[in-house]
């Protein structure tokens, strides 16, 4: 049997999960804050809503921010609107 090469081996911590675990709980806040958000009144719209929701995706992009600002030692509550923010332009631009 033929032994992997080096570029195929896996390194340990290099997941996806992994590189997000710093965060994960931020993220989690992040979701609420994108859901208290976006809720709505009318059934029609939150019918809407709920399906460009449902798509969460990886959330990249307010991962990125808010391990770029642990990273700097300051991960404020700020930093969790500005990365719902964020996530709220990018599914804009989806629709």
């Amino acid at each position: 049997m033929a032994h992997p090469s080096p570029e195929t081996v896996p390194v340990p911590g290099t997941t996806l999960a992994d590189i997000l675990a710093p965060v994960k709980a931020e993220l989690s806040r992040v979701d609420t804050l994108l859901r208290r958000e976006v809720a709505s009144s009318h059934p029609f719209v939150r019918t809407l809503i709920g399906h460009a929701l449902q798509f969460q995706g990886k959330r990249l992009r307010p991962a990125i921010l808010l391990l770029a600002a642990r990273d700097r030692g300051a991960l404020t509550e700020r930093h969790l609107t500005l990365a719902a923010a964020l996530e709220l332009i990018h599914t804009a631009t989806l629709v």
